[in-house]
C-alpha cells in the first residue's frame, strides 16, 4: 500500500454547512488570513472521535509530509469539555513555540484541531501576531463545520473482511517496539515509513490507539487478554491480540482497510431518493427520464442532482458521478506519486510533547 492510498482515505473535510462553497476553499481562506503575517506556513486540520482516532484531514500539501502533520495533530491535547480551547503557545524558555497548535469540541464530543508550523526566516514579531489570532481561528473553523461530518470508519467486521496484510509489531506490556515485520514490496515499504518506530516507540497515533485496545489487559493472566480492532487513522487498522513467548507480548497487526461498495452514500450522506436519483443518472437516463421514473417533477429531480453535487464536492454531475464511482479516488494516487513541490524540510517525528 503506497501512502497515496492513505491521502486518498484521508478526505477533505466534506462540505455539510449547505452553504454550496467546497470546504477546502473556506478552510484554506480562513488559515491564510492566519498565515498572512507569514505566508507558506505548513499547517494541518483534524477532526478527532471521542476515542482520539483521527477521522477526517486536511492540510496544506506539499509543505508538511502525513507523518508530520499526524504526529503533530496527535501531540495536541484535545478538550475534555465542550466549549473548551486549549492552546500550546509557549515553549519551555517562555518563547513563543515553533509549533503552535489549538483544539475545540464540536457536536458530538469530537474535537477539531488546528496547528501550524513556523517556516524558516520567520519573525519572532510575525509569528507572535499567528499565535494570538489563533484561537479565533480554531473557533472560525468549528463554525465552519459545526455541523458533525459523517464517520468513515468501518465497522470492525467489515475493517477485517476488507483488509490487506501490511505489517507485523510486537510490542512490551509498556508498549516498547520489540519486533516489527513489514512487507519487502515497495509500495508497502513507503507505507512502513508512516508507522515505523523511533527509540523503540510507535508514533503517537498508533501507540495511543493500541494503548486504548490493550488497557483492560492483565499481562499475567491470557485469557484476560482479548482481541480487539480499531482505525486509528482512516484507510489502516489495527488489529492486537495476545502472543505467548517468554513473557506475554502484544501483537499489533497492520493491514490496508477497503471500504465496502455503499461507502459513497454513508460518506456523502445520500438520502434513499437522492441514491435513486443517482443511480438512474448513472444508467444514463435524462433529468425528464428520471423524473418519469420516480414520478417526480423535473425541478425536484434538478434540486436532488444540485443537493448531491454540493455533497460530493464537485463542480458538476459528470464530476459527481466520477467522485461517487471512486474515479476521483484513482486520480488523487497518480496525482500524489508526483514529485512533492513543497518548501520546508521537515524535521523527524519527535515524541512526549508537541513536535518541532
Amino acid at each position: 500500500m503506497a501512502t497515496a492510498h492513505l491521502e486518498a482515505a484521508l478526505p477533505e473535510l466534506p462540505n455539510v454547512n449547505g452553504n454550496g462553497a467546497h470546504r477546502k476553499t473556506g478552510t484554506d481562506a480562513i488559515v491564510r488570513r492566519l498565515t498572512k503575517p507569514a505566508p507558506g506556513t505548513p499547517w494541518v486540520v483534524g477532526i478527532f472521535t471521542p476515542d482520539g482516532d483521527l477521522r477526517h484531514f486536511a492540510g496544506s500539501g506539499g509543505l508538511l509530509n502525513r507523518r508530520r502533520a499526524l504526529g503533530v495533530l496527535c501531540a495536541t491535547p484535545l478538550p475534555e469539555v465542550e466549549g473548551t480551547v486549549v492552546l500550546r503557545v509557549t515553549g519551555q524558555d517562555g518563547r513563543t513555540a515553533p509549533v503552535l497548535a489549538a483544539s475545540t469540541v464540536l457536536a458530538g464530543l469530537r474535537a477539531l484541531v488546528l496547528a501550524v508550523l513556523r517556516p524558516p526566516a520567520t519573525s519572532d514579531k510575525a509569528w507572535a501576531r499567528i499565535a494570538q489570532g489563533l484561537k479565533a481561528t480554531v473557533l472560525q473553523l468549528a463554525d465552519l463545520y459545526r455541523c458533525e461530518p459523517p464517520d468513515n470508519a468501518p465497522s470492525p467486521a467489515v475493517a477485517v473482511e476488507n483488509a490487506t496484510a501490511l505489517g507485523f509489531l510486537l510490542l512490551s506490556s509498556d508498549l516498547k517496539v520489540v519486533y516489527q515485520s513489514s512487507p519487502q514490496d515497495a509500495a508497502a515499504a513507503e507505507f512502513a515509513n508512516l508507522y515505523a518506530a523511533s527509540d523503540g516507540r510507535l508514533p503517537l497515533f498508533l501507540e495511543r490507539s493500541i494503548a486504548r485496545l490493550t488497557a483492560g489487559w492483565d499481562f499475567t493472566r491470557v485469557d484476560s487478554c482479548k482481541e480487539a480492532v480499531a482505525t486509528p487513522v482512516p484507510g489502516l487498522m489495527v488489529r492486537v491480540a495476545p502472543i505467548v513467548g517468554t513473557s506475554l507480548l502484544i501483537g499489533v497487526f497492520l493491514a490496508q482497510t477497503r471500504e465496502p461498495a455503499d461507502h459513497p452514500e454513508a460518506a456523502f450522506r445520500i438520502s434513499p431518493r437522492e441514491r435513486e436519483v443517482l443511480h438512474a443518472l448513472l444508467d444514463g437516463d435524462s433529468v425528464r427520464d428520471v423524473a418519469a421514473r420516480l414520478h417526480l417533477a423535473e425541478s425536484t429531480v434538478q434540486d436532488h442532482i444540485a443537493r448531491l453535487i454540493e455533497k460530493t464536492n464537485s463542480r458538476n454531475r459528470i464530476e459527481m458521478a466520477a467522485t461517487y464511482l471512486g474515479w476521483r479516488h484513482r486520480k488523487l494516487q497518480t496525482a500524489a506519486s508526483k514529485p512533492s513541490t513543497g518548501h520546508v524540510t521537515e524535521a523527524s517525528y519527535g515524541y512526549g510533547s508537541l513536535p518541532t
